[in-house]
């Protein structure tokens, strides 16, 4: 589970009142993904109240399609990860050439996946094909697929059968925008409508009980691969050439979590500290290292995988009176029949 981590929304209000789009079921669900919202009124980033350098500070940071289309430009180039949900947006921010086709699509229940490979899609289990998008026909903004990005992975297009257009794609750390630039993070564009109008708008604001749970879910995974749980593995050899250790990294990195690998020597010399342990939503020692070099971690207030048994007693998990290997045996039938 995610620790309690600051994400940032841009956002259009009235009056500070959450009412266009999906702007307040979205600020909702993130708190109950363990997240502390800080909602940013985009006349804030006109004013600098909030600046590149405030979002650089954040765990994660979305644009809502609510705010016009380069009202978030000051915050280009963030050194955090970002969804931007405003198609209209997207070639300021370099995940688009120049605007070519960027336009509402209406009555809109389902957008196509295209891509079942990428980590997000991997994570929430969808096939190729068609995925429901919302329970009632609505509207989303697009732009044109051909004019993605050289570094942008279509996940969902449009499932109108006459329209080529994106509407959920990716951006890894390091790839090529559309202006030459590399990526200074994690980048997913997801089209959530911000409008006040439509066709399931009442009194003005939209009915987002319409985003369908398949919505939600494709949201969710978007958001774990933008800001994934973190890890830290201790271990004796940085190139994890003992043990399980690789093993144990790669099995990690499968379930989603960034990994960061320190030696016990870093631990032992101070290198790695408890503060720095109490940065990561998991921390697993492993054997390989001596059994005193994770001392100077013990009382870190994190989740720990201890597995080191020869340890255990310096953490107080044991008294370690009767500290040994012991020898493993294959169970087999034939086996069973030695014994009987």
């Amino acid at each position: 589970a995610l620790q309690l981590t600051l994400a940032g929304f841009v956002v259009q209000t009235t009056d500070g009142v959450l009412d266009w789009g999906f702007d307040a079921a979205q600020v909702d669900h993130l708190k109950t993904l363990g997240y502390d919202v800080q909602v940013i009124d985009m006349v804030e980033l006109a004013d600098e109240t909030f600046t590149r350098a405030d979002a650089d500070a954040l765990d994660l940071l979305l644009i809502s399609e609510s705010i016009g289309s380069s009202n978030a430009d000051p915050l280009r180039g963030t050194s955090a990860p970002v969804m931007h949900q405003e198609a209209y947006g997207w070639d300021n921010w370099g995940f688009m050439g120049a605007a070519d086709n960027i336009h509402w699509l209406a009555t809109q229940t389902e957008v196509e996946v295209v891509n079942d490979t990428h980590p997000i899609m991997v994570d929430a289990g969808f096939p190729l094909g068609i995925l429901p998008w919302y329970t009632a026909p609505d509207q989303y903004t697009t732009e044109n697929i051909s004019n993605l990005a050289p570094g942008a992975e279509l996940l969902c297009k449009a499932a109108t059968a006459d329209e080529d257009s994106a509407v959920v794609f990716a951006v890894e750390t390091g790839a090529e925008l559309a202006n030459g630039s590399l990526a200074p993070n994690r980048r997913v564009g997801f089209s959530i409508p911000g409008n006040r109008d439509g066709l399931n708008q009442v009194d003005g604001i939209i009915d987002a009980s319409i985003m369908a749970d398949e919505q939600w879910a494709l949201y969710d995974a978007a958001i774990r691969w933008l800001d994934p749980p973190t890890a830290a593995m201790i271990v004796s050899d940085a190139n994890l050439a003992n043990g399980f250790d690789q093993a144990q990294h790669d099995r990690l990195g499968a379930m989603g979590y960034a990994v960061t690998v320190a030696t016990g020597s870093d631990v032992a010399d101070g290198v790695f500290t408890p503060a720095d342990a109490e940065t990561f939503d998991v921390l697993i020692v492993s054997e390989s290292i001596g059994s005193s070099q994770a001392n100077n971690l013990i009382g870190a207030n994190v989740p720990m995988m201890h597995q080191e048994s020869y340890g255990w007693s310096r953490h107080f998990f044991t008294q370690g009176l009767n500290k040994a290997w012991k020898t493993c045996l294959l169970y087999t039938s034939d086996a069973a029949d030695d014994l009987a």
